[in-house]
């Protein structure tokens, strides 16, 4: 039995500073991925910054 609760690898988040280009970007990634465009996630737009990069983490018993 391993004693890991918790193991996340590869965790990344972005982020946009301003709302009315988040909605922009929303609408936009709807529509590529409803005529089957996929996103290219690792790439930052105009107005976007990581908030966390590549993280990986172990959570376990008792820690």
């Amino acid at each position: 039995m391993s004693d890991v609760l918790i193991k996340a690898e590869g965790v990344s988040k972005k982020f946009c500073k301003s709302l009315k280009r988040l909605m922009f970007y929303g609408v936009q990634d709807i529509a590529r991925s409803m005529v089957g465009m996929s996103e290219k996630t690792g790439e930052l737009k105009p107005g976007e910054f990581w908030a966390n990069d590549d993280i990986s983490f172990k959570l376990k018993r008792g820690e």
